[in-house]
């Protein structure tokens, strides 16, 4: 699995396994499941790009014919599609693909499920770092730099709990993408979670195996 220097330094939200799995156990229970699938279903038609849905539509047969990786970096050249069209394609892709797999981290071992190996898959093909970034990069050019540095204004200034309820009735004009920006959140704890506590299961297999 690729290593993730960005977020095993200061700015990782997750800091060890223990929080790793305790936010896997909160955001594995089927309501906050839900959620972020719906948050990532909905993230490819807010970018209001006709590409994007039409590219992971396809993405399934393309996984037949090209390696993850492949598709993230060097993807194959189609007619109308841009280089940019791919990128966010793949990110979206890659958060689809983790969600229904990620349960496997918690479940008992099951040597006739490859839920475990295809999550490998899909955590070696992209840094956790790249794709927390990646998503947060669409976020922005749904909701614009602009609500997004008012929006960190406001928040820096209050009670971060109450700031939220209260937004609504406070300060409307914010109100459009709070949703979203709530996704962003949730769904960068939940990556943060699954690549660490990955990463420590696979260590510590290499070392049962070992002894």
């Amino acid at each position: 699995m690729k290593t993730n220097p960005e977020t095993n330094a200061a700015h990782q939200l997750v800091k060890d396994v223990s929080q790793a799995q305790t936010v896997l156990e909160i955001l594995l229970e089927p309501d906050e499941m839900e959620r972020l699938e719906k948050g990532a279903y909905a993230l490819e038609h807010l970018l209001q790009n006709p590409k994007i849905p039409e590219l992971l539509h396809r993405y399934a047969e393309l996984l037949h014919e090209h390696e993850l990786e492949t598709l993230l970096s060097d993807p194959p050249k189609l007619e109308g599609v841009q280089q940019d069209d791919w990128r966010k394609a793949g990110l979206i892709a890659c958060v689809q693909l983790l969600l229904p797999l990620s349960h496997v981290l918690l479940a008992p071992p099951d040597p006739n499920d490859d839920s475990l190996e295809l999550l490998r898959y899909v955590l070696g093909s992209i840094p956790c770092s790249k794709l927390v970034a990646g998503l947060h990069s669409l976020g922005l050019e749904i909701m614009g730099v602009d609500y997004h540095l008012n929006f960190q204004q406001h928040l820096r200034a209050t009670d971060t709990e109450q700031y939220l309820l209260r937004l609504p009735k406070t300060h409307p004009e914010l109100k459009e993408h709070l949703e979203l920006i709530a996704w962003l959140a949730l769904i960068r704890l939940f990556l943060e979670a699954v690549y660490l506590y990955a990463e420590a299961t696979d260590n510590a297999t290499a070392i049962c195996q070992n002894d």
